[in-house]
């Protein structure tokens, strides 16, 4: 036995892993998250634990609404969302000043978010729970004025965000329409005379410069800025162009210096504004997070199962979600299986590739997708309930452990920590040993199943598992059978 609470929660904890692992969950998973437009929206998806039934029944609603609404309006005007926690969080740090692109991510999200907010608004009372969602996602309009005024759309600080950048720009643009029409001017007259190996001039370290050939290099008075790799070219920048590549350049560091300025007063409005932007890319995250369950849902059939309070759990025509993706839907066979009080195992026996572990992983990964918020491929009733497993090999050299000892040392672990709000998949129950034996302490782990009322799918090869099997059904046929003639009786007194 566990000797504290913490152990408990760590034992289980490790099986939930190992469970993941045995039944390719994350697999699964990554099925999901390739739709994902933010790393966030698929860090939820990952760590989603919905311990809460409400709260997986709003999110299992807001995927449906999700999945009305791409399937029967217009798309949801999401985009690509790249991840700006740290940068918001570092332009709180004293004297941090974030790049134009840095910034720019941010533009891009707060104006993804308010072309949601205008695309759900008008259609709130058909999606009221993403409509609820939305209108709590932060919506500034000073600060989202103040970015839209200084950042375009391709990243670039406008020419308007100050009057003085203003000013140097339109400065800039003369002088290189001056340097411009110089250049030209001079390529015409050198080239006329042979002295360039390029009908063309060149920018070399900010500076407009000639393809002078190496041989007339002293012939033409000016700066030499340099040479090619083959030496026969040597770029000349002319006497003539001095002062104005000069003031060229002293006009493009007036325009970095007004830019930093910028992007100063940009940073110091993000750290201002910095928590509400942190929960507008959380609440963006939990968008994209439905957005992509629902287009997996869509593209693959997936139907929204229905949390249960009660002791059912059913599968009606559910597909195993890796063997559709990988062969499609059309050549993979569903399964239909229920569980309740009165039937709260199933004991699977097959040849080998019959696909025994196969329906028993679609039972387990059908029930662990409904616990995620993502609808399962197939009808599933199910209640929140821990999946635990002991499927494969097992055995461990570093252990000193055989499959047949690791298997039992894993049942063990579960019952450890299994309530009857479990359901267990156990492959090849007890194999790898002496058949008899084996059998027989398989049955009474089967019984201690039942007894701890748990949900279970075992599959065997034994032949006295499956008497057992009969043996137990027919006990309950005969027990109900008497209880029934008992209260006929009761009726006819």
């Amino acid at each position: 036995m566990l000797e504290s609470n913490n152990e408990a929660i760590e034992l289980h904890n490790k099986l939930i892993e190992q469970t993941k692992i045995e039944l390719e969950f994350n697999n699964v998973l990554a099925l999901i998250t390739r739709y994902c437009l933010t790393s966030q929206g698929k860090e939820l998806i990952l760590n989603a634990n919905f311990v809460d039934n409400t709260v997986l029944n709003k999110e299992l609603e807001q995927v449906q609404e999700m999945f009305n609404m791409l399937t029967t309006d217009e798309s949801l005007p999401l985009a690509r969302i790249e991840d700006v926690c740290d940068l918001i969080h570092r332009a709180k740090i004293d004297g941090a000043v974030l790049e134009i692109k840095e910034i720019q991510y941010i533009v891009a999200m707060v104006r993804i978010s308010r072309e949601i907010k205008a695309f759900i608004a008008p259609r709130k009372i058909k999606y009221p729970l993403l409509a609820e969602e939305i209108s709590m996602m932060y919506d500034d309009k000073t600060l989202a004025k103040k970015l839209d005024a200084t950042v375009d759309e391709n990243g670039d600080i406008r020419d308007n965000a100050t009057p003085k950048l203003a000013k140097i720009r339109a400065e800039l643009r003369e002088k290189n329409s001056r340097l411009h029409s110089r250049m030209t001017k001079l390529v015409r007259e050198f080239a006329e005379a042979d002295l360039v190996n390029d009908d063309f001039y060149t920018i070399k370290d900010g500076r407009f410069v000639l393809s002078i050939k190496s041989a007339h290099k002293r012939r033409l008075p000016g700066i030499i800025h340099g040479s090619s790799q083959t030496g026969s070219t040597v770029y000349l920048e002319p006497n003539a162009i001095v002062d104005l590549n000069n003031e060229l350049s002293l006009l493009h560091s007036a325009e970095a210096r007004e830019i930093y300025t910028i992007l100063q007063a940009l940073t110091r409005q993000v750290a201002n504004n910095s928590a509400a932007l942190l929960e507008l890319y959380d609440a963006l995250s939990h968008i994209d997070s439905l957005f992509a369950k629902t287009q997996y849902a869509i593209n693959n059939g997936g139907i929204k199962p229905i949390i249960t309070d009660t002791r059912t759990l059913e599968l009606k025509s559910a597909f195993h979600p890796l063997l559709v993706n990988k062969l499609g839907k059309q050549n993979v066979v569903p399964l239909t299986i229920s569980f309740s009080e009165n039937k709260r195992g199933h004991l699977i026996s097959g040849p080998n590739a019959g696909g025994k572990t196969i329906a028993m992983k679609t039972v387990g990964l059908s029930v662990m997708m409904a616990q995620k918020g993502i609808f399962p491929l197939g009808e599933v009733i199910t209640p929140n309930i821990n999946v635990y497993s002991s499927i494969g090999d097992g055995q461990s050299v570093e252990q000193n452990l055989s499959t047949f000892s690791a298997q039992l040392t894993r049942i063990k672990n579960i019952l450890d920590v299994a309530t009857n709000n479990c359901l267990l998949l156990i492959d090849e129950i007890c194999s790898g040993t002496d058949p008899r034996e084996g059998a027989a302490l398989a049955t009474g782990i089967l019984d201690t199943f039942i007894e701890l009322k748990l949900f279970f799918v075992v599959t065997t090869h034994q032949s006295s598992l499956k008497i057992y099997a009969l043996n137990i059904c027919n006990n309950k046929r005969i027990t109900a059978a008497i209880e029934k003639g008992k209260n006929i009786l009761k009726r006819n007194k």
